[in-house]
């Protein structure tokens, strides 16, 4: 299997499907569950027009929600960027006009987003080469986006779990 976050994701669902994947704010899901989330949010993704290459703008705070979104995007071959919600409105205009994202994600529509659901995430062999991109505040002028390669992505979380 190509070593890639959703792979390196879809292998550790396959070995502890109920261990704890998160816990947030007073809410526990396990790995199966917040792979099943993600393969709900990943079909109404897709039905809202999201493809591979394209970038998924995420402007929420942290939730479960945001947790099932990465692999859902991920899993449709599609790219995270992540814009702080408090990014002023017209530096956000601003990102969303140069990114053209396929989607943009707030809290609003996360919290619109599927319940985990049956089905499960394929796409592991169809995942970009940039893993995310996250963006500056921009309190000092147009936030700018660093992009992280899956391969960045992945050391991370390996030195992390080490």
């Amino acid at each position: 299997m190509q070593a890639t976050p959703l792979a390196v994701f879809e292998q550790i669902v396959a070995c502890y499907p109920e261990r704890e994947a998160i816990h947030f704010a007073g809410h526990s899901e396990s790995f199966d569950a917040l792979s099943r989330r993600a393969a709900a949010m990943a079909r109404m993704f897709a039905a809202e027009g999201v493809t591979s290459r394209r970038h998924v703008l995420i402007s929420a705070p942290n939730s479960v929600a945001v947790a099932s979104a990465v692999p859902a995007i991920w899993s449709l071959g599609a790219i995270p960027a992540f814009l702080s919600p408090n990014v002023l409105a017209d530096r956000r205009a601003e990102v969303i006009a140069r990114l053209d994202p396929a989607l943009i994600l707030t809290e609003d529509v996360l919290e619109s987003a599927p319940a985990p659901g049956e089905g499960t995430l394929n796409g592991a062999a169809r995942a970009p080469e940039i893993g995310s991109v996250v963006f500056t505040s921009g309190s000092t002028g147009v936030p700018k986006g660093v992009e992280q390669t899956a391969a960045t992505l992945l050391d991370g979380a390996r030195r992390v779990a080490a």
